[in-house]
């Protein structure tokens, strides 16, 4: 295959659908010019509703059902951008910020009081980041929440209140709590940086408790529910000694989470609600043999956004009306790609000279003898990180071309538990 049709761009990118399911939005390449668009998923009727020209949009999102909200890249070295508002109609367009050399994080993607979003800005001084209110209306920022220098996370409820805080002393993370806005945070539990404690949403019914990933006495992460009050874990809601979760989600409408993802040779789920089972079966059903991930999703959870792929497949991109349990289908990402002249990534493992089983993938090209092939070992970045099973551009060109290719998660790699990682400690090419 020509070398481009592996690594070809899409001209339509980063879907979205609206809070109230009306529209889509996504990001459309045309030549030099990139510009947001504005579909009726009713109609079917589309609207450019950005005017650049050859600039980029690197983030944006809905902020309203009528409003949306995006970054415009100004320097793309020093990753600076000014922040615009617009109506979907593509009227009323307002700058928030203007040329400001310093970041500003979403840290809450909903309005409070249908004017204000929870941002983190490092405007003040540029080695920490503050909390502020930024006021959509007129682009005004006023302080929520001073850093005294050590804070590197700032995290809100469900209602975009800012409840938890992560301090660190560079080996040492802190968690840090407050029960409402205006009191003091207090330190509630501090673990040392090969241990996992990352917070995914507070408890609904009870205010004082989150849900998290933690492998706090244990070595591989499960996902348990913590006091804030004493920064115990109350109990665990799925886990055990032999997975490892890396994700969780959790669910605004239902206010309960609805499942935990773990990694073996493939991410796979575990469902904590049975109607988002019964949601992924049915895509199962319409999307045989193909790996689903919902990306997006209207505030009532009717209408969702759902990316498909496989190890030979980069996929492509459907919208799913879960009331009729209808698919349209949206886009490829790559239509260049034919699934039969791809090669297949098999799991294999290994036993290191010093008795630690090491995971890994081979790729092998098609039509060729599995026998005396060069071999190209492609390792994934890190230290951490690690390799899953799926699409890899770069894997199938080699394949195409004849090599089989090895990828290897070699000690030190995340994803296996804790042990295994601290394994890779000062061991990094052994």
């Amino acid at each position: 295959m020509p070398v481009d049709d592996f690594f070809k761009s899409q001209d339509r990118t980063a879907y979205r659908i609206s809070p109230d399911g009306k529209a889509l939005s996504y990001l459309k390449q045309e030549g030099k010019n990139q510009n947001l668009y504005v579909e009726s998923i009713e109609t079917g009727k589309s609207q450019r509703i950005t005017q650049l020209k050859e600039k980029n949009i690197i983030f944006y999102f809905w902020v309203s059902d009528s409003e949306l909200i995006y970054y415009k890249e100004t320097n793309a070295v020093l990753r600076q951008a000014d922040i615009f508002i617009i109506n979907k109609n593509g009227e009323n367009e307002r700058q928030l910020t203007n040329n400001e050399k310093s970041s500003i994080k979403i840290l809450q993607d909903q309005l409070i009081d249908d004017k204000f979003l929870l941002v983190s800005s490092n405007k003040r001084d540029s080695t920490v980041f503050d909390v502020y209110r930024l006021n959509v209306r007129n682009g005004m920022m006023d302080m929520a929440a001073k850093n005294p220098g050590n804070i590197t996370d700032w995290i809100t409820d469900s209602e975009g209140k800012l409840r938890l805080a992560t301090a660190s002393d560079g080996v040492n993370s802190t968690l840090l709590y407050r029960e409402r806005e205006g009191k003091p945070f207090r330190p509630i539990v501090t673990n040392n940086f090969k241990t996992t404690l990352r917070p995914v949403a507070f408890s609904h019914t009870l205010p004082n408790v989150i849900f998290a990933i933690s492998d706090v006495n244990r070595d591989k992460a499960a996902l348990v529910e913590i006091d804030c009050n004493t920064g115990k874990e109350i109990k665990v809601l799925f886990g055990n000694d032999t997975i490892n979760i890396t994700d969780a989600q959790y669910s605004r409408k239902k206010q309960r989470m609805s499942f935990v993802v773990y990694e073996t040779w493939k991410k796979e789920k575990y469902y904590l609600d049975d109607s988002v089972k019964l949601l992924y079966n049915n895509l199962d059903k319409l999307l045989p043999k193909t790996e689903t991930r919902i990306i997006d999703r209207d505030k009532a959870e009717n209408i969702f956004l759902v990316r498909t792929f496989t190890d030979r497949n980069p996929g492509s991109y459907y919208l799913y009306f879960a009331e009729n349990q209808q698919l349209r289908k949206l886009s490829d990402f790559n239509s260049a790609i034919k699934e039969a002249e791809m090669c297949e990534m098999k799991p294999v493992s290994f036993t290191t000279r010093d008795s630690l089983e090491i995971q890994g993938y081979v790729t092998l090209p098609l039509y060729k003898k599995p026998e005396k092939l060069p071999v190209v070992v492609l390792p994934h970045n890190g230290p951490v990180g690690r390799d899953l099973w799926g699409y890899n551009p770069e894997v199938q060109f080699l394949a195409n071309r004849g090599y089989a290719v090895f990828q290897v998660n070699y000690r030190g790699s995340s994803g296996y538990g804790k042990a295994f990682m601290a394994s890779g400690f000062k061991q990094w090419g052994c």
